[in-house]
Order: C-alpha cells, then sequence, then structure tokens
C-alpha cells in the first residue's frame, strides 16, 4: 500500500511537472489590453509575444497624434514602408498640429511659406484612400490660405469614407467655399466644430445660393469664438439651406459677442429639428432663445468668473426654459489658487446661489436627475486641494433643497463628489 501511495505521488509530481503553464486565450488577452491606456505598457506588451503585439500595436495606432516637425518621419516610417503601412487601417483617430506656424498676429504669417513647411497641405494627398477606418480627424492651426490649392482639392477629403468627426481649431481658409468643399466630400460627417476658424470673404454674397445641399447631415454642431460676424453669417446661412438644419440634436455655442441678427439661426433648429443637447457660454453680451427648444434635456453651461452678475444671467435664462431637463452642468471659474482677497467659502456665498433654489423647484426641473456643479480654479496643488470639502460645502449649504433631492454633485479640480459619497 505504501509503495502504491509512492508511486502515485512521484506520476502527480511527474505531471505537474509537465504541465504547461498558465494560457490566457487569445479573445480574453485582445480585451484586456484593449483597455490599457498607457503607451509604454502597450509597446511592453507588444514585445511579450507574437498573439500579444498583434492587439498591442491595433491600440497604439488607434489614435496618431502628428506635429508638422514629426510628419515627414511619420510618412517615410509608416506610410511609405511595406512592412508598416497595413497598420493604418487601425487609425481611428488623426490629430494634425502645425506646430510650426507662425503667431497670426505677426505679419510674416501671411508670408509664403518655404517648402518644408508644406506639411498640413500634403496631409490628403499623403493619406488619401489610406485611412478606411478613421473617424475622427483634427487640425489645429494650419492655414490653408498659404497655398495655391485648386479648389477641387479638398474633395480628396471623401477619400476618407468613415470619417464622422471633423475638428478644426484656429484654422484659416482661402473662402467658405474652400472649408464648404471639405465638408461635404465627407459623406458620414455627423459632427463638426469650428474653434476660431475663419475665411477670407468673398464678393458674391453665400444668399443668391438657390439650391440645397444634401452634406452634411450633422447631429452635433460646435461654434466657438468666431472672430469675424461675416464668417458666422456665412456659416449659419449655408447651414440652413442643408439637411443639417433638421438633424442637428447636439449644439455647442461659445461667442465673444453673440450676434443678435443671427438669434434667426436658433429659432430656425428649433423649429426644425429636435435639439436635445446644448452646451454654451453665458455672457453679458448675448441672450439666447432657450424657450424655442421644447426638447432640450441636457444642458451644460459655462458661466465664466464667479460673480453675482453670472448667477443673475443663470437664473434669467433658466425662468424662461420651456423644456423638462433631466441633466444641467453648471461651471464657474474663481481664479487662480490660493485666493488673493477672498476665502473660496466667501466667494461661493458671494454667487449668491441660494436664488437657483427655488427655481429647480419649478414644474420644468422636477425631472432633474443630475445637476453637476462644476468649480475650477488655477494652481492645482495641496494648497488648493485641501479647499476643496470648504468649497464643496459652502454650494451644497447654498443649494439646500437641491442637495437634499440627491441630484446635486459637486465637481472641483480633480475629484468628483456626489451628495451622500464619494466616486
Amino acid at each position: 500500500m505504501a509503495k502504491h501511495r509512492s508511486n502515485l505521488h512521484k506520476e502527480s509530481i511527474k505531471s505537474i511537472a509537465t504541465k504547461s503553464p498558465p494560457y490566457i486565450p487569445g479573445e480574453i488577452a485582445d480585451q484586456i489590453i484593449s483597455h490599457i491606456e498607457d503607451t509604454d505598457s502597450l509597446l511592453s506588451c507588444s514585445l511579450v509575444c507574437r498573439e500579444w503585439s498583434y492587439a498591442s500595436r491595433h491600440c497604439l495606432f488607434q489614435t496618431i497624434r502628428i506635429s508638422s516637425a514629426m510628419y515627414d518621419k511619420f510618412v517615410d516610417a509608416i506610410v511609405h514602408s511595406d512592412r508598416m503601412h497595413s497598420w493604418l487601417s487601425s487609425i481611428d483617430t488623426v490629430e494634425f498640429q502645425d506646430t510650426e506656424a507662425l503667431p497670426w498676429t505677426q505679419d510674416e504669417s501671411l508670408q509664403e511659406p518655404r517648402p518644408e513647411k508644406r506639411r498640413a497641405r500634403n496631409f490628403i494627398f499623403d493619406f488619401a484612400g489610406r485611412l478606411p477606418n478613421l473617424q475622427t480627424l483634427v487640425f489645429d492651426r494650419v492655414d490653408w490660405t498659404q497655398w495655391s490649392l485648386h479648389p477641387r482639392t479638398y474633395l480628396l477629403y471623401q477619400t476618407l469614407p468613415s470619417l464622422q468627426t471633423l475638428s478644426l481649431s484656429h484654422c484659416r481658409f482661402p473662402s467658405f467655399r474652400a472649408i464648404r468643399l471639405m465638408i461635404t466630400a465627407l459623406p458620414r460627417l455627423e459632427a463638426l466644430s469650428l474653434h476660431y476658424v475663419t475665411w477670407q470673404q468673398q464678393e458674391r454674397p453665400l444668399e443668391t445660393l438657390a439650391h440645397r445641399f444634401d452634406r452634411p447631415k450633422m447631429h452635433f454642431l460646435s461654434v466657438i469664438h468666431s472672430a469675424s460676424e461675416d464668417c458666422i453669417t456665412d456659416l449659419f446661412v449655408w447651414i440652413s439651406q442643408t439637411r443639417s438644419r433638421t438633424s442637428i440634436g447636439a449644439l455647442e455655442f461659445s461667442f465673444l459677442q453673440f450676434p443678435e441678427q443671427h438669434v434667426w439661426f436658433l429659432e430656425m433648429l428649433a423649429g426644425s429639428s429636435a435639439i436635445t443637447e446644448m452646451n454654451i457660454k453665458l455672457s453679458d453680451h448675448h441672450r439666447y432663445p432657450l424657450m424655442k427648444l421644447e426638447h432640450l434635456t441636457t444642458l451644460h453651461i459655462e458661466g465664466g468668473t464667479s460673480t453675482f452678475n453670472s448667477t443673475w444671467l443663470l437664473t434669467q435664462l433658466l425662468l424662461h426654459l420651456k423644456c423638462r431637463l433631466r441633466h444641467l452642468t453648471i461651471s464657474i471659474s474663481m481664479g487662480r489658487c490660493p485666493f488673493d482677497f477672498e476665502t473660496p467659502t466667501t466667494m461661493v456665498y458671494d454667487l449668491e446661489l441660494r436664488y437657483l433654489d427655488p427655481i429647480f423647484e419649478g414644474e420644468m426641473f422636477q425631472d432633474l436627475e443630475r445637476v453637476d456643479f462644476r468649480v475650477t480654479w488655477m494652481d492645482y496643488g495641496p494648497a488648493s486641494r485641501a479647499l476643496g470639502e470648504e468649497v464643496r460645502s459652502a454650494v451644497q449649504r447654498s443649494l439646500p433643497k437641491l442637495h437634499a433631492r440627491r441630484v446635486l454633485s459637486v465637481c472641483l479640480p480633480g475629484t468628483i463628489v456626489v451628495t451622500g459619497g464619494t466616486r
């Protein structure tokens, strides 16, 4: 009996010794790798084994950030490489920034650039037809007025068949026709962001165009601080002639001074499309006819600086709403921390938020599921974090009835604290 047990023990040890190491199925490993956001970790995973290499490289190529300084290296190493160009199909997002662009306040920015500074112009020529799965394209600080491009050049963007989001920031175009051709060339465009985008004015007014455009049919439109009122006119009149007038469901507007003569655009969208989400910046200089947006359920309001005037404007805006909100976000900037003249509690009380509490008891706010009150300031160091609890308590005491409904969340730099618990 003892000998038999000894043999069984030896066979068990031998079986354990020859057993293969733990194995993670490929589909599970791919899922785990897809949730890794750190680039260094993904690079390490790509060196573990051949199975992990494919999933890791796929994640590494999903978002590509290209500056004009590194553009040539990327094109030579990836686009023109027989071994690497196949990974272009993994790219989901491309962000291009012209880091060599001169400040636009200088006269030199209008001069003809040297040949080595034409990377932004070459982008569509180098990548046309090579990004079949690209969904988001971002151009930052690109000046298309520097080059003499044929208008049909912008039609090459139709070789990006999957592109759904186009974001242009601090860009300039030779004419509105140029940007219009770029936008209409994208067959699946759903979201358009124009932040500080301008173009040269043409002699022929856009209003003379009689036909309507099939494209774009957008769901989201963002226009931030357009520097030219004429540019706003071109954009709004054109969009009113496209299918976007009936498809836009989310708006984001922030102007240094909203032109009163263009209130018709918001009224037109309110009457022809079901806008459910809007993001605006509160200011003394403009009024938004939100009372026309009867289907609005989500509203984001940037209140600017922490002054009582901001609260008064916010009160007037909320009182005129004709929709039943479910989500409301209010953002207030309190300047720099540590605060020079007042304690954060005093600054919060100076906002007179208590005037908002009775408004939230109104019929239009009974469906509120969440109210995010975002308080931001500069210098997010240990001193500012120590003041977080003080600011949070001051906001909650200013809105006692809303706080009691357990829908108020006070969002501070680096934290999100919900009434009744911490997340």
